[in-house]
C-alpha cells in the first residue's frame, strides 16, 4: 500500500512528497466482555438456538427459553441451578467470563467452544 505524505525540511520549512511502501494496519480484535440481556437473546435466535418468539419473552418477561431451562435442569447441585436461573431469568448484561456462559454454550446443540463464544458475542455486540 502506497502512502504519499508530506514531511517538512527542518532547515528550510519547505514541504516534499514522499511515497513509501507501507503495511497494512492491523488492529487485534478485542472481544466485549458485556453484552446486554437484549443482545444475548437475540442473538441466540439469530444463531436459530433458540425461537425468536422466546428470545423477545427473555427480554421482556425473564422468561428462560425452553432449551436453556432444560440445560439448566440437568444442573445437578441445587445452588448452581437457582445461580443458573438468576442469571438467565434476571441479568441485564451478560459477562464473556461468567463461568455459566461456557457451561451453557458446551451443553447447547451443537456445543459451542471458547472460540465460538468469542463470536458469538463480537456478533452480539454488533446487535
Amino acid at each position: 500500500m502506497a502512502l504519499v505524505r508530506k514531511i517538512t525540511d527542518p532547515i528550510t520549512g519547505a514541504y516534499e512528497d514522499v511515497e513509501e511502501e507501507v503495511e497494512a494496519i492491523v488492529f487485534p480484535v478485542v472481544i466485549p466482555q458485556v453484552i446486554s440481556d437484549r443482545q444475548f437473546f437475540q442473538q441466540l435466535a439469530v444463531m436459530g438456538k433458540i425461537p425468536k418468539s422466546e428470545a423477545l419473552a427473555a427480554v421482556k418477561t425473564g422468561t428462560i427459553p425452553t432449551d436453556l431451562q432444560s440445560i439448566i435442569n440437568l444442573i445437578a447441585d441445587d445452588d448452581l441451578k437457582f445461580e443458573a436461573d438468576m442469571l438467565l431469568s434476571g441479568a441485564t448484561q451478560f459477562y464473556r467470563d461468567n463461568a455459566f456462559v461456557s457451561m451453557i454454550g458446551a451443553m447447547l446443540d451443537p456445543p459451542m467452544t471458547s472460540a465460538d463464544l468469542d463470536q458469538f458475542w463480537l456478533a452480539a455486540a454488533q446487535l
